[in-house]
Formats: C-alpha cells, structure tokens, sequence
C-alpha cells in the first residue's frame, strides 16, 4: 500500500487542549509533549503529494485543532492540493469572530472544510464531561460559526446524565440547520452494545486468551494517523500506547527499527509506508506469539471491530 491508497488521514494538529474531559488520555496520562504542527513542518510532510480527494480528520489524541494558530493556512494549503477536511473541537476556544471568519473560509470553500462540535449536552449539562468549556462560549462560537455559512454537524457523545437533553438538542440542531449525529463509544458511553462486556475484555486481555480477529483502520480501512510530534501510525490507539505505562510492548517497535522510523521529519510517507513494520510485522504482529505484538490491537480493533464507534444520524 503507498499514499494513493489512502482514503483519510486522522491529523494530530495540536496536543494542547482548554477541556479536561476525564476520559481523555491527557487526562490519564502526563508523559506528553504538548507540541503543535507548524504550517511549514506540514508543508515540509505534503509538499511531493496530491491529497487526491482524501478526507483529513483533523482531531487527535490529547488537544484541540482550533488551538493550531496556522489552522487557517494548513486549511487552504490542503484544499488547494484537493482535500476534505473534518475538524473535531469543543468550540470553547477562541473569539466569535475568529469563528465567523473560520465559517466564511469553510463557505468560501463551498463545504470543503466541515466542523463537527462536540457538544455533550446542554447548558447544565455539557460541562459534565466537557469540563472546563464554558457553554456561553461553545454557543457564541457555534452560532458565529453557522451564521457565517460554515458547514456544521453537532456530534453527541451519550451518556446517562444527557440522555434526557438529547430530544431538545435535536430541536435547537434543526433550528440551527445542522444535523445533530450521537456518539457511542465503549470508553464512554454505557449505551455501546459491548459496554458490558469490558470487564471480561479486560480479563481476556490479562490472561491473553483472546482470538485476534483484527479489523485495521490502515490494512482494511486505508486510514493513517500523524501525530503532533510528526509520527506515521496507522491509528490513533498505537500512538496513545505510547504514553500508557501500564504497558510496554509498543516500545519495542522503537527498541527494534529505531526512535525515527516512522518520523515524518527524516522520511517521506511513502517510505515509512514500504517500512517492513508496515509491509510485515503490522500483519504478522496479531500473532500473540509475535516480538511485536500489540494486545491494543485486540482492544479497539479486534473480535471484528465489534467495539469501533457508532454513529448515528
């Protein structure tokens, strides 16, 4: 597989964040380097290739993108070599007119440019999990935003404390004109199907009595994840293992092929991705018998992606 496989790229444009949403990994962990990606490091990455109609989720582990003070030139420099872009923020962040001049960009590029508010909730209860963000801000900011012509969706993460906020936020989306979309995750959402069945995920994990069954975002789905610090994975979980002390085992790919093997500063993506991890041992590695195995392969990806997000709307 090269670049023009790919279908969509997850982007760590910033690890610094204004929330402290308490299943967040920065909130887990404190071993990360709080780094944005610059709009000439972007370049430098993008320069040799065409973005061929692919969709650049710009979201991340540990931060917001809205925090990226070059956002608006990364934005218009993909666009320019043909890319979607979808941006994931909790609207807390920055003034109603840095939101209005955002949506005219996004009009200005007929839709090109879509920005998914992560609302969890209302005014009484969309700090619950979105702690620190202010809902006077995360409402100017998101009405700035539409009001300009920018191209919006409400995403909705549920819980126990807004389910009740759910029928009302779908009134006040439609009368923004925005689809609201909710959010099922098995890290934070009691209503994901396999939410009862963590415990004994868990204990398969320990045990490592598991049949691997992987569904990859980059072998199946041709999905990539850059991180902030410019590393190329081929999804978001591999590079949160990083931080997590708990355990080790993804730090043996490094103790193996190097700190910069798949650093985007010292290699071009399509030499990262004709890396023999990628080529090889990212297959051979579901293995449970593998040096490089990883058992968060099994965690999000595995028993056929029966614990990948849902969304619905």
């Amino acid at each position: 597989m090269n670049w023009n496989d790919i279908t969509e790229v997850e982007v760590e444009l910033s690890s610094r964040c204004n929330a402290s949403c308490p299943l967040c990994s920065r909130e887990l962990y404190t071993n990360y380097e709080q780094i944005d990606i610059a709009f000439n490091e972007w370049e430098a990455i993008f320069d040799d290739y065409d973005f061929h109609d692919i969709t650049l989720k710009m979201c991340g582990v540990f931060g917001d993108p809205i925090l990226n003070k070059d956002l608006f030139k990364i934005c218009e420099y993909s666009i320019n070599k043909n890319a979607n872009i979808t941006i994931s923020t909790n609207a807390g962040i920055r003034s109603s007119n840095w939101w209005k001049e955002f949506g005219e960009l996004s009009k200005k590029h007929e839709g090109k440019i879509l920005v998914t508010f992560a609302i969890d909730g209302l005014e009484n209860t969309n700090h619950i999990y979105r702690v620190g963000v202010q809902w006077k801000k995360v409402w100017e900011n998101l009405n700035a935003y539409i009001n300009a012509g920018g191209n919006a969706k409400w995403y909705y993460i549920l819980f126990d404390h807004n389910l009740e906020d759910l029928e009302n936020a779908r009134s006040i989306a439609s009368n923004l004109g925005i689809p609201l979309v909710t959010r099922k995750s098995i890290k934070n959402s009691l209503t994901h199907p396999e939410a009862v069945n963590k415990e004994k995920i868990k204990q398969k994990m320990r045990s490592r009595t598991y049949d691997m069954n992987v569904v990859c975002k980059y072998v199946h789905h041709k999905q990539l994840f850059i991180s902030s610090t410019q590393k190329l994975w081929p999804c978001c979980f591999l590079h949160d293992e990083l931080y997590n002390n708990k355990r080790s085992s993804i730090k043996t790919i490094g103790d193996k092929y190097g700190a910069k093997w798949n650093s985007l500063t010292d290699h071009s993506i399509n030499d990262i991705l004709n890396h023999k991890w990628y080529t090889e041992e990212l297959v051979n590695s579901w293995n449970k018998s593998h040096d490089l195995h990883q058992v968060r392969c099994y965690k999000n990806c595995g028993d056929k992606g029966i614990r990948e997000v849902i969304f619905n709307g």
